[in-house]
């Protein structure tokens, strides 16, 4: 590069040669999850994947509606199984409030969660290790701390009851405002925590400080890369930080598949960046 366009590069970035990539990284920490968001086709991720998410899309009222959501949760469990994957992040919304998002009786509630376990035990997935996602963003949904808290009581209370499901952890997602001074109903009745402010420089911009901040000793973080459209956010930064902060238990990038007119990561060109951060994941902790 001659001296005039060096002068072109450094006063107004015209010129400039690229950037080479960031390496992939080799190395990590043997206790951090990785799994998207919302799941997918499970053999799709599986290579760079050590947990599995799933939601609880579907009709919420009917029985029929009820068992076909038990029916996903169960094959998808096995497609994890299959795949060697044995930790799995489960929704229980649909089991402890109304598709308003309104909390249900305790009694309703723990009627549902037992159907629910009974069946991923009778179908015997009490092997895997999974860990309860309540909700959602309750945040957004405007839940209050008593019902979220109480709410999240109820799913402990019977977890108790089932010895492969006593002490695992709740985790929550919160929404943009979280690492602003926004709400976060319930925060203390979680264990793992995190924030969904796609497109923040989260780890400069102060957000993620002032989220952790709010965290117990004993409560975990998990970070949530944007990497689907419009977002198409950079894992490595979120890869760097869970090597750094020992408070960070799980990454999950959102998300994987293509949702309507939103290109997932396995669509839009970021999969191999993805691919990267979660391949060393899963190595130190299949």
């Amino acid at each position: 590069m001659n001296w005039f366009k060096k002068l072109l590069c450094k006063l107004f970035k015209i010129n400039c040669p690229p950037v080479p990539p960031n390496p992939p990284p080799t190395t990590s920490r043997g206790d951090i999850l990785f799994a998207y968001f919302a799941g997918g086709d499970v053999p799709e991720f599986a290579n760079h994947c050590n947990a599995l998410f799933v939601g609880s899309w579907g009709d919420w009222i009917t029985p029929v509606g009820r068992q076909n959501i038990t029916d996903n949760f169960v094959n998808q469990v096995t497609d994890a199984k299959a795949a060697g994957i044995t930790r799995v992040i489960i929704a229980t919304d649909w089991c402890l409030m109304t598709d308003a998002h309104v909390p249900l009786p305790q009694v309703m509630a723990q009627v549902y969660l037992r159907e629910f376990f009974n069946a991923l035990q009778a179908a015997g997935h009490n092997d895997v290790t999974y860990i309860m996602y309540p909700v959602d963003e309750p945040d957004v949904l405007n839940i209050s701390t008593t019902d979220m808290a109480a709410m999240n009581a109820t799913l402990r209370a019977v977890m108790s009851e089932y010895t492969w499901l006593n002490g695992r952890p709740l985790a929550v997602t919160y929404g943009d405002r979280a690492g602003k001074g926004g709400p976060l109903p319930g925060l203390a009745s979680f264990d793992w925590c995190g924030f969904d402010n796609y497109g923040s420089p989260i780890f400069t911009n102060g957000e993620y400080d002032y989220f952790r901040a709010q965290l117990g000793s004993d409560q975990k973080t998990v970070i949530l890369p944007g990497g689907c459209d419009p977002w198409k956010e950079d894992p490595l930064p979120f890869y760097n930080k869970a090597q750094q902060d020992a408070k960070v238990a799980m990454i999950m990038p959102f998300m994987w598949f293509t949702n309507g007119g939103n290109p997932g990561i396995k669509d839009n060109g970021m999969a191999p960046q993805y691919v990267a951060c979660g391949t060393p994941i899963k190595v130190a902790n299949p």
